[in-house]
C-alpha cells in the first residue's frame, strides 16, 4: 500500500510541474522571453500558448499536436523547443495541415520526428529549417508544399516515409547531408528529390539531364539555360525579401514560373515580364516595379499568382 501511495504521490508532483506554470516557456536557452503577440521579441519564438500538446509518457517529453483556436501565426514562424521546462521532441499528425498563411518554418533542434502530414497543403512555405535532430520524417509530412524551393536533409535521418514530399512539385534544390541514397527523379524516400534539378548528395552535385543547363548562384538563384536563353526558375535561399539579380553571367534573362519568393523587388533596367513570369506563385505577397516604362510587356493580370 505504501508503494502504491508513494507511486500516485509521485505523479501528482509531475503532473503540478507540468501544468501549474500555464503556458509560460521555459525556455532551455539563456532568453528572457519576452512576446509582442505571439512573437518573442528577443529570439523570435513563437510563444508556447499559441500551441497544443500531447504529453508522451515514454519519453517523459511533449509533442506539438496543434494551433489553438483564436491564434493567428505570422507568416514566418521559429518553434520552441521546451513547454513547461520539458523538451518538445515531436512535430505531431497534422499540426500545421493546410496552413497556407506559413511561408517559412525554423523546427527547433530539441526536435527528433516529424510526424504524419504535419505540413502538408502549407502551399505557401518556401523554407523549412530541419535540425541535426531530426531522425524520420513521416509519410505525407510535406505533402502539397507547392512553395517549396529546397530542402536539407540533415546528417541524422534515417527515414523519410512514403510520399512525404508529394505534390512538391517546385522542390528544385535537394541538400542531402543524410547516409540515405537519392537519386534526382526518383519515388523513394518520399519523393523528395523526385522533382529536384540540383541534387547535393553529401557535397557531390548533380543536375538534371533534361536539356537544360542549370546554374545555382551564390545567392540562391537557379537558372535554366537552353538555346543561348536564360530563365530564373526559383529562388532557394528562404530570405523574405529579395532583390533579383540585374543578369546572369552577364546575359539579360526572363522570369519563367518564379517560385520561392514572397517579397521580390524588380531592380532597374530590368525589361520584361512575361504573362508566365509568377505563374501559380501562390507564397508571393508583393513585387515592386520600377518605372513601367522600362517594362514593355508587363501585364496586369500577370500569371494566375494569389498576389
Amino acid at each position: 500500500m505504501k508503494k502504491i501511495l508513494a507511486l500516485i504521490l509521485s505523479l501528482v508532483v509531475i503532473a503540478t510541474a507540468l501544468f501549474s506554470l500555464g503556458g509560460c516557456d521555459i525556455a532551455l536557452d539563456d532568453c528572457n522571453h519576452k512576446y509582442d503577440g505571439t512573437t518573442c521579441v528577443h529570439c523570435g519564438v513563437i510563444t508556447t500558448d499559441a500551441f497544443k500538446f500531447d504529453f508522451d509518457w515514454r519519453t517523459f517529453s511533449w509533442k506539438i499536436i496543434g494551433i489553438k483556436n483564436g491564434y493567428d501565426l505570422p507568416s514566418d514562424i521559429i518553434l520552441p523547443s521546451t513547454y513547461n521546462g520539458i523538451v518538445i521532441t515531436s512535430i505531431g499528425d497534422h499540426a500545421f495541415y493546410d496552413c497556407s498563411s506559413l511561408t517559412s518554418v525554423v523546427i527547433s533542434d530539441s526536435v527528433i520526428s516529424i510526424s504524419e502530414y504535419a505540413f502538408a497543403h502549407c502551399s505557401s512555405l518556401t523554407n523549412i529549417v530541419i535540425p541535426d535532430s531530426v531522425t524520420s520524417i513521416g509519410s505525407y509530412a510535406f505533402f502539397g508544399c507547392s512553395s517549396l524551393t529546397s530542402v536539407v536533409i540533415p546528417d541524422n535521418v534515417t527515414y523519410i516515409g512514403s510520399s512525404a514530399f508529394y505534390g512538391c512539385y517546385r522542390l528544385y534544390v535537394i541538400y542531402n547531408n543524410s547516409d540515405l541514397l537519392f537519386e534526382i527523379g526518383s519515388i523513394n524516400n518520399g519523393y523528395v528529390s523526385y522533382y529536384a534539378k540540383v541534387l547535393v548528395n553529401n557535397g557531390v552535385t548533380t543536375y538534371e539531364n533534361d536539356g537544360y543547363n542549370y546554374t545555382l548562384t551564390n545567392d540562391g538563384f537557379l537558372f535554366r539555360k537552353k538555346n543561348l536563353k536564360y530563365e530564373l526558375i526559383s529562388y532557394v535561399d528562404g530570405e523574405n525579401t529579395v532583390t533579383l539579380p540585374k543578369v546572369i553571367n552577364g546575359n539579360p534573362y526572363d522570369l519563367y514560373y518564379m517560385c520561392g519568393v514572397v517579397n521580390v523587388i524588380i531592380p532597374e533596367g530590368f525589361k520584361t515580364i512575361n504573362n508566365s513570369a509568377f505563374a501559380d506563385c501562390s507564397s508571393l505577397a508583393s513585387v515592386v516595379i520600377p518605372d513601367r516604362a522600362t517594362l514593355p510587356n508587363l501585364h496586369p493580370q500577370n500569371n494566375y499568382c494569389t498576389l
